[in-house]
């Protein structure tokens, strides 16, 4: 079970005959950004195979990134790890800390999990790299919308569990109350604090008070690396 904050969109399917516009479909809005633009065609081929992603932009800068994810409300950004100038880690980074809704995923030809625990200490929600592109790009974007994490299956998790332990300090026990692992489990579908709050009738205040135990009791030290806990220990 994810949470999903997708919106409705009006798609039009062709068949034989006519057009057959629906506003009942739920669209997928998606960001592309990567620095050549045959792997940019390459990659919208790919996800738009899937009829219910709409690709509503591509990027070769940081800048036109920023912009295409501001102008279209995406859902998703795919944004390479090696992008000119600031690099795709700053790009997620910058997303994250201006509070764009946007959910992130880092790919690149090689990712070490160094640069998976990096991107996704920097807001990021998933790791790709281009070798599992064909076969999982389109997986990746539903998870990944849904509220959920990817990450490849031959990915280290064991490391970058260990690197965001390292980095937000030890958990001193895991043993969670039943509300923290009802918030938790609310955490790792992708609410926000506002809707945990409503979803629980308790306050926001309460919700971060409860947070911060649960980051202290598991070792976590922000959301993503939280959600990466729970579904290792599921």
């Amino acid at each position: 079970f994810f949470f999903s904050s997708r919106r409705r969109h009006t798609r039009c399917l062709s068949d034989w005959s006519s057009d057959v516009c629906s506003s009942d479909l739920t669209a997928i809005r998606a960001v592309l950004a990567n620095p050549y633009t045959v792997v940019l065609v390459g990659l919208r081929a790919l996800l738009e195979s899937d009829r219910d992603v709409q690709v509503v932009a591509t990027a070769i800068s940081a800048d036109e990134t920023f912009a295409a994810v501001g102008e279209h409300e995406a859902d998703i950004l795919f944004v390479e790890r090696a992008m000119p100038g600031t690099g795709g880690l700053d790009i997620i980074r910058r997303l994250h800390d201006t509070g764009r809704a946007v959910r992130s995923v880092l790919m690149g030809s090689v990712l070490e999990a160094e640069d998976i625990a990096a991107a996704l200490e920097a807001g990021a929600r998933g790791a790709l790299v281009w070798d599992k592109a064909a076969s999982d790009a389109v997986r990746c974007l539903r998870v990944v919308a849904n509220g959920g994490i990817w990450l490849d299956g031959d990915a280290p998790t064991d490391r970058i569990r260990l690197l965001l332990a390292e980095h937000g300090g030890r958990g001193r026990g895991n043993s969670l109350t039943r509300r923290e692992s009802e918030l938790a489990a609310l955490v790792a579908n992708g609410l926000r604090n506002a809707q945990i709050a409503e979803r629980l009738h308790i306050s926001e205040g309460t919700v971060k008070i409860h947070l911060n135990r649960i980051y202290r009791k598991l070792g976590t030290p922000s959301r993503v690396a939280l959600a990466l806990y729970l579904r290792d220990h599921a």
